[in-house]
């Protein structure tokens, strides 16, 4: 599923809405790969972990103007070993 819904600006309990959701519908396997301007993943950690599912970094889109980024969120037992976890705000 592709989304570039702005998470960044919603609330904890808004986005775990959306992606609880999203999820909901998605096939085992299945991921969200959200497109964002920021350069850290727009998903508070703590909703990814209260819904079990874990964000790693994807490409920049450099011809996109600004430039975005790419991350992929799947669920944590479906996650692929050894996959770079997405940054966040800080760290």
């Amino acid at each position: 599923m592709l989304s570039g819904i702005g998470l960044l600006g919603l609330s904890a309990e808004n986005q775990a809405r959306v992606l609880a959701s999203a999820f909901a519908v998605l096939r085992p396997g299945g991921r969200l790969v959200q497109f964002s301007y920021a350069p850290f993943c727009p998903v508070r950690r703590r909703v990814l972990r209260g819904l079990g599912l874990r964000a790693r970094n994807g490409p920049y889109a450099w011809r996109n103007l600004p430039p975005a980024r790419v991350f992929v969120i799947e669920r944590e037992a479906e996650a692929g070993a050894g996959a770079a976890p997405a940054r966040e705000p800080g760290g």
